[in-house]
């Protein structure tokens, strides 16, 4: 076993998106890399629903609200947003609170 430990001071945002792109790299799940950023930027602000979070994120990341529809769907189908009380947010498997400092380990087995 081969352990490391890395320190790096993140912002909210920055740790959400190396979470999540951790995530669906292990887990091998195809993600781009804005849907990487709207994962974050969903964790970080709490919900996509509302129409001024849609508008931040397009101005913020240079989308079109078509897109963000379009990702939205693609990211619900893969299981990464729920709808949650007419909210689309992060699935409560992935989510965590960025505010907080994170530990990730992650273990990887094979079977010969």
């Amino acid at each position: 076993m081969i352990g490391q430990r890395i320190k790096v001071a993140y912002n909210q945002m920055d740790a959400a998106v190396a979470y999540y792109r951790t995530i669906c790299a292990v887990n091998k799940i195809p993600i781009t890399k804005k849907q990487v950023y709207l994962l974050a930027f969903t964790a970080v602000r709490g919900s996509i629903t509302n129409p001024a979070a849609r508008e931040e994120f397009c101005s913020t990341y240079k989308s079109s609200k078509a897109t963000v529809n379009n990702m939205i769907s693609a990211l619900s189908k893969k299981k990464l947003f729920v709808k949650n009380n007419n909210k689309i947010g992060i699935n409560p498997i992935i989510a965590l609170d960025f505010n907080q400092p994170i530990s990730l380990r992650i273990d990887i087995s094979y079977v010969n």
